[in-house]
């Protein structure tokens, strides 16, 4: 909904993923695949680009990004 957008929440969730990552595997780098509209949110968040734009089909264009989560 248009009334929870730019509220924290997402980069709240994705904050406690990236540290449950960490903790309960040891993850070192993570990997995700984001739909073109999103990438400034993960880049907001510390995310890298690391390829080209490629389809998903039925879904869309992606990138697919990394963050070292130390």
């Amino acid at each position: 909904l248009a009334s929870h957008r730019r509220k924290g929440f997402a980069a709240a969730v994705l904050s406690q993923l990236e540290e449950n990552a960490v903790k309960k595997f040891g993850a070192v780098i993570g990997f995700l695949q984001a739909r073109e509209h999103a990438i400034p949110f993960y880049q907001s968040q510390g995310w890298e680009i690391i390829d080209e734009e490629y389809v998903i089909q039925g879904i869309g264009n992606h990138r697919s990004m990394m963050k070292y989560l130390d």
